[in-house]
Protein backbone atom coordinates (compact mmCIF):
# COMPACT_ATOMS: atom_id res chain seq x y z
CA UNK A 1 0.00 0.00 0.00
CA UNK A 2 2.77 2.27 0.62
CA UNK A 3 4.41 2.26 -2.86
CA UNK A 4 0.99 3.01 -3.99
CA UNK A 5 0.21 5.42 -2.00
CA UNK A 6 3.78 7.12 -3.17
CA UNK A 7 2.95 6.26 -6.78
CA UNK A 8 -0.33 8.33 -6.51
CA UNK A 9 1.14 11.26 -4.88
CA UNK A 10 4.16 11.22 -7.52
CA UNK A 11 1.48 11.74 -10.14
CA UNK A 12 -0.50 14.47 -8.69
CA UNK A 13 2.74 16.26 -8.57
CA UNK A 14 3.08 15.55 -12.10
CA UNK A 15 -0.21 17.01 -12.37
CA UNK A 16 0.31 19.85 -10.36
CA UNK A 17 3.44 20.89 -12.45
CA UNK A 18 5.93 19.73 -10.01
CA UNK A 19 8.97 18.24 -11.86
CA UNK A 20 9.44 14.47 -11.06
CA UNK A 21 12.87 13.07 -10.13
CA UNK A 22 15.12 12.10 -12.98
CA UNK A 23 15.70 8.63 -13.62
CA UNK A 24 19.19 7.27 -12.04
CA UNK A 25 20.87 6.92 -15.01
CA UNK A 26 21.19 9.11 -17.95
CA UNK A 27 19.99 8.01 -21.31
CA UNK A 28 22.33 6.22 -23.62
CA UNK A 29 21.15 7.04 -26.28
CA UNK A 30 22.61 10.72 -27.08
CA UNK A 31 22.66 11.87 -30.73
CA UNK A 32 23.59 14.96 -33.16
CA UNK A 33 21.22 17.58 -32.06
CA UNK A 34 21.16 19.99 -29.34
CA UNK A 35 18.78 22.48 -27.52
CA UNK A 36 20.53 26.00 -26.35
CA UNK A 37 17.50 26.63 -23.88
CA UNK A 38 16.57 23.54 -21.98
CA UNK A 39 13.75 25.56 -19.92
CA UNK A 40 10.32 23.39 -20.72
CA UNK A 41 6.56 24.76 -19.17
CA UNK A 42 5.18 22.82 -17.25
CA UNK A 43 2.43 20.20 -18.23
CA UNK A 44 -1.06 20.53 -17.69
CA UNK A 45 -2.94 17.15 -16.96
CA UNK A 46 -5.83 16.01 -16.20
CA UNK A 47 -8.40 17.79 -13.80
CA UNK A 48 -8.54 14.30 -11.62
CA UNK A 49 -8.81 10.35 -11.77
CA UNK A 50 -12.02 10.80 -11.29
CA UNK A 51 -11.79 12.11 -15.23
CA UNK A 52 -11.05 9.45 -18.40
CA UNK A 53 -7.95 10.84 -20.63
CA UNK A 54 -9.82 12.31 -23.31
CA UNK A 55 -10.31 9.56 -26.58
CA UNK A 56 -9.12 10.80 -30.14
CA UNK A 57 -8.86 9.44 -33.38
CA UNK A 58 -6.25 7.28 -34.40
CA UNK A 59 -5.71 8.49 -37.49
CA UNK A 60 -4.66 7.09 -40.95
CA UNK A 61 -1.75 5.55 -40.10
CA UNK A 62 -2.28 3.15 -37.56
CA UNK A 63 -0.18 -0.18 -37.83
CA UNK A 64 -0.65 -3.18 -35.65
CA UNK A 65 1.88 -4.55 -35.38
CA UNK A 66 2.30 -5.01 -31.61
CA UNK A 67 6.31 -5.03 -31.68
CA UNK A 68 7.61 -5.00 -27.80
CA UNK A 69 10.69 -2.88 -28.12
CA UNK A 70 12.17 -0.08 -26.08
CA UNK A 71 14.08 1.78 -28.52
CA UNK A 72 11.88 2.38 -31.40
CA UNK A 73 14.30 5.02 -33.54
CA UNK A 74 15.68 2.30 -35.95
CA UNK A 75 18.27 4.98 -36.49
CA UNK A 76 16.32 7.84 -37.25
CA UNK A 77 17.98 11.31 -37.06
CA UNK A 78 16.10 13.74 -34.49
CA UNK A 79 16.56 15.26 -31.12
CA UNK A 80 17.20 12.07 -28.11
CA UNK A 81 13.21 11.84 -26.26
CA UNK A 82 12.40 8.92 -23.40
CA UNK A 83 8.45 8.92 -23.50
CA UNK A 84 7.34 8.22 -19.84
CA UNK A 85 3.61 7.46 -19.89
CA UNK A 86 2.36 6.69 -16.07
CA UNK A 87 -1.21 4.81 -16.81
CA UNK A 88 -3.69 4.85 -13.61
CA UNK A 89 -6.98 3.65 -12.60
CA UNK A 90 -9.95 6.07 -12.86
CA UNK A 91 -11.13 7.30 -9.49
CA UNK A 92 -8.74 5.65 -7.26
CA UNK A 93 -5.43 6.82 -9.15
CA UNK A 94 -3.89 3.32 -8.53
CA UNK A 95 -1.70 1.98 -11.14
CA UNK A 96 -1.78 -0.05 -14.09
CA UNK A 97 0.57 -2.59 -13.95
CA UNK A 98 0.74 -4.93 -17.28
CA UNK A 99 -0.98 -2.52 -19.47
CA UNK A 100 0.29 -2.42 -23.13
CA UNK A 101 1.49 1.26 -24.34
CA UNK A 102 1.25 1.78 -28.08
CA UNK A 103 3.24 4.46 -29.72
CA UNK A 104 3.56 5.64 -33.15
CA UNK A 105 4.38 8.93 -34.52
CA UNK A 106 6.29 10.93 -37.96
CA UNK A 107 9.69 11.46 -38.13
CA UNK A 108 11.41 14.76 -38.58
CA UNK A 109 10.23 14.68 -42.01
CA UNK A 110 6.55 13.96 -41.07
CA UNK A 111 6.63 10.87 -42.72
CA UNK A 112 5.68 7.67 -41.26
CA UNK A 113 6.57 4.27 -41.53
CA UNK A 114 4.79 2.08 -43.46
CA UNK A 115 3.49 4.97 -45.89
CA UNK A 116 4.55 6.99 -48.45
CA UNK A 117 5.46 10.41 -48.14
CA UNK A 118 2.44 12.50 -50.18
CA UNK A 119 4.95 15.53 -50.47
CA UNK A 120 7.15 13.77 -52.29
CA UNK A 121 6.49 12.28 -55.69
CA UNK A 122 4.78 8.73 -55.78
CA UNK A 123 6.47 5.48 -56.67
CA UNK A 124 6.93 4.24 -60.35
CA UNK A 125 4.47 2.55 -62.00
CA UNK A 126 4.66 -0.59 -63.16
CA UNK A 127 3.14 -1.65 -66.63
CA UNK A 128 -0.42 -2.05 -65.59
CA UNK A 129 -0.11 2.06 -64.51
CA UNK A 130 -0.38 0.78 -60.41
CA UNK A 131 2.40 1.17 -57.91
CA UNK A 132 3.89 -1.96 -57.01
CA UNK A 133 2.38 -4.13 -54.36
CA UNK A 134 3.78 -4.69 -50.61
CA UNK A 135 6.31 -7.07 -49.70
CA UNK A 136 4.91 -10.57 -50.04
CA UNK A 137 4.31 -11.44 -46.32
CA UNK A 138 4.09 -8.02 -44.67
CA UNK A 139 2.99 -6.74 -42.95
CA UNK A 140 5.33 -9.21 -40.33
CA UNK A 141 2.22 -9.92 -37.88
CA UNK A 142 0.04 -11.01 -41.01
CA UNK A 143 -2.40 -8.85 -40.03
CA UNK A 144 -3.54 -4.91 -40.25
CA UNK A 145 -6.00 -2.67 -38.36
CA UNK A 146 -7.02 0.37 -40.08
CA UNK A 147 -8.06 3.39 -38.47
CA UNK A 148 -11.78 4.34 -37.71
CA UNK A 149 -13.29 7.47 -36.95
CA UNK A 150 -13.59 9.94 -39.66
CA UNK A 151 -9.75 10.22 -40.98
CA UNK A 152 -10.38 7.25 -42.09
CA UNK A 153 -7.71 3.92 -42.28
CA UNK A 154 -5.36 3.49 -45.11
CA UNK A 155 -3.49 0.43 -46.25
CA UNK A 156 0.67 0.63 -45.74
CA UNK A 157 2.85 1.53 -48.77
CA UNK A 158 5.94 -0.33 -47.30
CA UNK A 159 7.02 -2.90 -44.26
CA UNK A 160 9.53 0.11 -42.82
CA UNK A 161 8.53 -0.38 -39.00
CA UNK A 162 10.36 2.84 -37.11
CA UNK A 163 9.21 5.16 -34.67
CA UNK A 164 6.57 2.10 -33.65
CA UNK A 165 6.34 0.05 -30.08
CA UNK A 166 4.75 -1.10 -27.43
CA UNK A 167 6.18 -1.41 -24.16
CA UNK A 168 4.26 -2.42 -20.62
CA UNK A 169 3.95 -0.78 -18.05
CA UNK A 170 6.28 -1.79 -14.28
CA UNK A 171 4.46 -2.65 -10.67
CA UNK A 172 4.23 1.79 -11.04
CA UNK A 173 2.19 1.85 -13.74
CA UNK A 174 4.85 3.50 -15.63
CA UNK A 175 6.29 2.53 -19.29
CA UNK A 176 9.30 3.71 -20.81
CA UNK A 177 10.41 4.27 -24.67
CA UNK A 178 12.80 5.87 -26.25
CA UNK A 179 12.38 7.85 -29.59
CA UNK A 180 12.89 11.37 -31.01
CA UNK A 181 10.89 14.58 -30.80
CA UNK A 182 8.70 13.69 -33.39
CA UNK A 183 8.48 16.27 -36.79
CA UNK A 184 5.00 17.54 -37.91
CA UNK A 185 2.93 17.19 -41.41
CA UNK A 186 0.69 19.89 -43.44
CA UNK A 187 -2.64 20.38 -41.12
CA UNK A 188 -1.20 19.23 -38.14
CA UNK A 189 0.82 20.47 -34.55
CA UNK A 190 3.27 17.88 -33.55
CA UNK A 191 1.70 14.93 -31.65
CA UNK A 192 2.39 11.59 -30.88
CA UNK A 193 -0.34 8.88 -30.95
CA UNK A 194 -1.01 6.48 -27.96
CA UNK A 195 -2.86 3.52 -27.45
CA UNK A 196 -3.57 1.15 -24.31
CA UNK A 197 -3.79 -2.36 -24.27
CA UNK A 198 -4.97 -4.89 -21.61
CA UNK A 199 -6.18 -8.09 -20.94
CA UNK A 200 -3.15 -9.27 -23.51
CA UNK A 201 0.19 -11.22 -22.87
CA UNK A 202 3.68 -11.50 -24.89
CA UNK A 203 4.37 -14.37 -27.01
CA UNK A 204 7.33 -14.22 -29.63
CA UNK A 205 7.97 -10.41 -28.87
CA UNK A 206 4.77 -9.41 -29.75
CA UNK A 207 1.35 -8.14 -27.31
CA UNK A 208 -1.35 -10.92 -28.38
CA UNK A 209 -4.84 -10.76 -27.59
CA UNK A 210 -5.53 -7.44 -25.52
CA UNK A 211 -8.22 -5.44 -25.72
CA UNK A 212 -8.42 -1.82 -26.25
CA UNK A 213 -8.65 0.77 -23.16
CA UNK A 214 -7.42 4.26 -24.55
CA UNK A 215 -6.51 5.85 -27.46
CA UNK A 216 -4.77 9.62 -27.29
CA UNK A 217 -2.22 11.97 -28.51
CA UNK A 218 0.20 13.50 -26.81
CA UNK A 219 1.47 17.14 -27.07
CA UNK A 220 4.13 19.66 -26.69
CA UNK A 221 5.00 22.83 -25.37
CA UNK A 222 5.23 25.07 -28.95
CA UNK A 223 8.01 26.86 -27.01
CA UNK A 224 9.64 23.64 -27.08
CA UNK A 225 9.37 22.62 -30.73
CA UNK A 226 9.87 25.80 -31.75
CA UNK A 227 13.48 25.63 -31.00
CA UNK A 228 13.54 21.81 -32.19
CA UNK A 229 12.62 22.26 -35.50
CA UNK A 230 15.62 24.91 -35.88
CA UNK A 231 17.95 22.21 -35.89
CA UNK A 232 19.17 20.18 -38.75
CA UNK A 233 17.61 17.11 -38.46
CA UNK A 234 13.99 19.21 -38.71
CA UNK A 235 14.66 22.69 -40.60
CA UNK A 236 14.75 21.16 -44.20
CA UNK A 237 10.90 21.16 -43.69
CA UNK A 238 9.33 23.19 -45.83
CA UNK A 239 6.59 25.40 -44.06
CA UNK A 240 5.48 25.42 -40.58
CA UNK A 241 3.50 22.90 -38.24
CA UNK A 242 -0.17 24.53 -37.45
CA UNK A 243 -0.47 26.06 -34.13
CA UNK A 244 -1.67 24.14 -31.47
CA UNK A 245 -4.99 26.23 -30.47
CA UNK A 246 -5.49 25.66 -33.97
CA UNK A 247 -5.25 21.89 -33.81
CA UNK A 248 -8.55 20.00 -33.91
CA UNK A 249 -7.53 16.92 -31.66
CA UNK A 250 -5.33 19.35 -29.24
CA UNK A 251 -7.98 20.89 -28.09
CA UNK A 252 -10.27 17.87 -27.76
CA UNK A 253 -7.62 16.46 -25.35
CA UNK A 254 -8.57 18.70 -22.83
CA UNK A 255 -4.84 20.83 -24.21
CA UNK A 256 -2.66 18.72 -22.21
CA UNK A 257 0.82 19.20 -22.48
CA UNK A 258 3.20 16.46 -21.36
CA UNK A 259 5.96 17.82 -19.18
CA UNK A 260 9.65 18.25 -21.01
CA UNK A 261 12.73 18.13 -18.65
CA UNK A 262 16.49 17.51 -19.99
CA UNK A 263 18.06 14.45 -18.83
CA UNK A 264 20.68 17.25 -17.97
CA UNK A 265 20.26 20.85 -18.39
CA UNK A 266 23.95 21.47 -19.03
CA UNK A 267 24.12 19.01 -21.54
CA UNK A 268 20.81 19.63 -23.81
CA UNK A 269 22.38 17.11 -26.59
CA UNK A 270 22.00 14.26 -24.12
CA UNK A 271 17.74 14.24 -24.95
CA UNK A 272 14.53 15.14 -23.07
CA UNK A 273 12.17 13.16 -20.60
CA UNK A 274 8.35 13.77 -21.82
CA UNK A 275 6.49 12.62 -18.89
CA UNK A 276 2.52 12.01 -19.03
CA UNK A 277 -0.26 10.14 -17.30
CA UNK A 278 -2.84 8.13 -18.75
CA UNK A 279 -6.45 8.16 -17.08
CA UNK A 280 -8.60 4.99 -18.18
CA UNK A 281 -10.60 2.36 -16.79
CA UNK A 282 -8.58 -0.82 -17.77
CA UNK A 283 -12.22 -2.81 -17.99
CA UNK A 284 -13.08 -0.89 -20.65
CA UNK A 285 -13.43 -0.42 -24.46
CA UNK A 286 -13.86 3.07 -25.60
CA UNK A 287 -15.43 3.25 -28.95
CA UNK A 288 -13.65 5.64 -31.94
CA UNK A 289 -12.36 9.11 -30.65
Amino acid sequence: MANSHLTRREALRLLSGTALALAGSRLAFARKESVADASIPVNRGPASFSQLSPELTEGPFYIDLEQIRRDITEGKPGVPLRLRIMVMQVTSGAPIPGAAVDIWHCDAQGVYSGFNNPLRPPPTLGDNGMPPPPPRGFPPTGQVRFGPGPMGGRKPDNAQTFLRGVQLTDATGRAEIDTIVPGWYPGRAAHIHVRVHNGGFVANGRYRKGHINHTGQIFMAESFTDRIYQLPAYIKHSGKPVALEQDEMFRQSGQQLARITPVDSAQPHLGFYSDSILVIDPAATPGPG
